[in-house]
């Protein structure tokens, strides 16, 4: 996520917070008070002004908590989350202490700082944000967005708990996001797809553009972005320009599918059979991209100790959960939920539930107004059942009944519904006990579905 220009203000806007910050409600409280870009239309329409001046300053303010720390920085359209937890996972196994940054999160903000893959508690999170609080009212810092006091948040619990590498997830597009403070030693570009347009460029050169603006001087770079694809030559003339060694996706880097697991072929060393994470059919090459980028931070930082090892890397992948990505929730009917947001992986997600349940799953389905709605439900019309729109929780989302007329007019059945738990109610009955739902279009939706149904029956 972005940062914005500081702001003048008469009010100091610490003053407006309710501190302590230990506590589910307080830090709710907080995430209400600080500006939220998330929820910003003027952000949706690429009206703010970016810039990474107010983070550093928190930094700095700080102490720099990531001084000297190894990181491992991860932007993409698609696939960016799964590549920081499959990664953060392959150095847990191999006897490191890992801090990971990701976003959005599921169901609770704490969610988005993990220690070795476990998310931190409530109130460790409520005593990083407060330390973050008193780092900016000393410096006379304004008000940070509420991305930007998260990330500031996540690198203070990295410092108190003495990891030996940061992986950190990208929020929107690259090189003006609120994460790109960091000296990367490896950073990796998962994908490319038009998202965020108003925000990152109408083009997929210029969405390329944004993200590889996380490449850093000398450091190590990562795509998956199939090296024969125009836009990949973006990739390439920015790690050329910052003399990054850059390792392509169908070059140096590949897979191989077979009856025993997959092969990850990464430079000169071909890594297999291993057994493929969970997720579905993107699943095995976002592992592919995290075991690269784990083989070339031990290459670039030769004091972690880090010998890959063929069973810990296994071990690693069997061991994988990815919250939200195609996730079973309850059964009858089966439910998953993914977050998929964009048309490619909104198209196989839809492909991967219809395939495991023998059937068209019906659909509850909502889309944040960033993204191309009839794109995506032109993905899904093929293997899809009925969809039932609803708006996502926090109300950015195209409402229910525009969803409706652009379904209708692909040839998709499709009714609105008053909320989402409305719609998880309806798209249940559809369903049928026998049937198959997929919870799709949204992390937001994904994490609003009623707690006695999220645990299944």
């Amino acid at each position: 996520m972005a940062s914005v220009r500081p702001e003048a203000s008469a009010k100091p806007w610490w003053e407006a917070l309710r501190l302590p910050l230990q506590s589910a409600a307080s830090i709710e409280r907080l995430a209400r008070t600080l500006p939220n870009l998330e929820r910003d239309p003027r952000f949706r329409r690429g009206e703010v002004q970016l810039s990474l001046e107010r983070t550093a300053a928190l930094l700095a303010a700080l102490r720099e908590p990531l001084r000297a720390l190894p990181v491992l920085h991860v932007a993409g359209s698609k696939g960016k989350g799964s590549v920081c937890r499959i990664a953060s996972e392959l150095l847990v196994a191999h006897g490191l202490r890992v801090g990971t940054y990701t976003s959005p999160h599921v169901e609770r903000w704490n969610e988005r700082i993990a220690l070795d893959g476990a998310p931190i508690t409530t109130r460790e999170l409520g005593r990083c944000l407060e330390a973050v609080v008193a780092a900016a009212r000393r410096a006379r810092i304004g008000a940070p967005t509420l991305f930007e006091a998260l990330t500031a948040a996540a690198f203070v619990a990295f410092r108190r708990a003495r990891v030996d590498v940061a992986v950190v997830e990208v929020g929107i597009g690259g090189l003006l996001d609120a994460t790109n403070v960091v000296a990367s030693d490896v950073a990796v570009v998962t994908s490319l797809e038009r998202e965020h347009t108003a925000i990152l460029g109408k083009s997929l050169a210029a969405i390329a553009a944004q993200k590889a603006g996380i490449f850093k001087r000398g450091a190590a770079a990562l795509s998956g972005v199939p090296r024969h694809r125009a836009e990949a030559a973006v990739l390439r003339a920015k790690a050329r320009s910052v003399a990054a060694p850059l390792l392509e996706w169908g070059g140096a880097l590949g897979l191989r599918r077979g009856a025993a697991g997959i092969a990850i072929r990464c430079g000169a060393t071909t890594w297999g059979p291993l057994p493929p994470p969970p997720g579905g059919r993107f699943a095995a090459r976002n592992a592919a991209l995290a075991l690269a980028a784990v083989d070339a931070l031990a290459r670039r930082r030769p004091e972690l100790g880090l010998a890959l090892d063929h069973e810990r890397i296994a071990a690693a992948l069997r061991r994988v959960t990815l919250p939200g990505r195609l996730e079973v929730i309850a059964e009858r009917p089966r439910t998953w939920r993914d977050g998929a947001h964009t048309p490619r992986s909104l198209r196989g997600t839809v492909a991967d539930v219809a395939e495991a349940a023998g059937c068209r799953p019906v659909l509850l389905f909502a889309l944040k107004r960033d993204k191309p709605l009839a794109a995506c439900l032109r993905a899904l019309a093929t293997r899809c059942g009925p969809v039932v729109a609803t708006d996502v929780p926090d109300g950015t989302g195209y409402p229910p009944k525009e969803i409706v007329a652009v379904a209708r007019s692909l040839g998709i059945m499709a009714r609105p519904s008053r909320s989402p738990a409305d719609g998880y109610a309806v798209a249940r009955r559809l369903a049928g006990a026998n049937g198959a739902l997929l919870v799709t279009g949204s992390f937001w939706l994904a994490g609003a579905m009623p707690p006695r149904r999220r645990r299944g029956r």
